[in-house]
């Protein structure tokens, strides 16, 4: 592997770390998913449904920012 592949590596990991709603501060978890909403244990924010939202507040996923 190169040190750019595992650069990369790293910068996905980061990404899969958490979100965090920046209306009322819901941290989304990948490792735990939404199982209020049917996400699965184990789904990476940006393959969560199109029409997924806050489970508090209801905001879009593009009040999101990443942990």
């Amino acid at each position: 592997m190169t040190a750019s592949g595992r650069r990369n590596g790293a910068m996905q990991d980061r990404a899969d770390d958490g979100w965090v709603c920046v209306n009322c501060g819901y941290l989304y978890d990948p490792a735990r998913g939404d199982p209020s909403a049917g996400v699965l244990p184990g789904t990476p924010f940006d393959r969560l449904p199109e029409g997924w939202h806050c489970p508090i507040c209801y905001a879009q996923k593009s009040m999101f920012d990443r942990l």
